[in-house]
C-alpha cells in the first residue's frame, strides 16, 4: 500500500472513529477535577508521538479544572479561562495569561502552540489514569494531548 492510499484510508476512517467516540460512556468527570495534569505526550493522526521530558522542562504544560474554569501553565506563563464540558464533549473559552518572557522554552512544543491546541480541543477521555484532550481540526480529530497527574 503507498503513502497516498494509506493516508486517504486515515482520511476517511479517523473522522469515523471519532464520531463513535461521541456515543460512548463518558468518564467520571470529578476525577478530572480532583488532579492537576501536567502534558506527558502528544499525538497526531499520522501516528506521530511527541513526549515531553518533564525532568528538563520542569513543571510547564499544565492544567487543573474547578467548577467552571480551567487554570494551568505555559512556559512560562500562568492561564485560566472557562470551559465548557457536556458528556464527553469539552471546549475552552477565552483565556487570560500573564505575559512574561522567557529565557528558554521547552524544545518541544511552545506555548503558543499549547495555547492553541487547547482552544482547539473538543472532548476528552481517561486512559489508565491518564487525562486526554482531543483538539480538532477542519472537522476532524487532528491531536490528541495525554496529561498525566501531578
Amino acid at each position: 500500500m503507498n503513502a497516498r492510499t494509506m493516508m486517504m484510508m486515515v482520511g476517511v476512517l479517523l473522522p469515523l472513529i471519532a464520531g463513535c467516540q461521541s456515543n460512548k460512556v463518558p468518564a467520571d468527570f470529578s476525577a478530572v477535577k480532583e488532579s492537576r495534569w501536567i502534558l506527558a505526550e502528544i499525538r497526531t493522526v499520522a501516528g506521530g508521538t511527541v513526549v515531553l521530558d518533564r525532568e528538563r522542562n520542569g513543571e510547564v504544560f499544565t492544567l487543573r479544572f474547578e467548577e467552571e474554569m480551567a487554570f494551568g501553565t505555559g512556559a512560562p506563563n500562568t492561564f485560566s479561562g472557562p470551559y465548557t464540558r457536556e458528556n464527553d464533549r469539552l471546549s475552552f473559552g477565552p483565556a487570560v495569561s500573564t505575559r512574561m518572557a522567557s529565557f528558554t522554552e521547552p524544545e518541544e512544543l511552545t506555548e503558543h502552540e499549547f495555547f492553541g491546541y487547547l482552544a482547539a480541543t473538543v472532548s476528552w477521555d481517561m486512559e489508565d489514569g491518564n487525562l486526554l484532550l482531543y483538539t480538532s481540526g477542519e472537522g476532524e480529530v487532528q491531536t490528541i494531548l495525554m496529561f498525566a497527574p501531578l
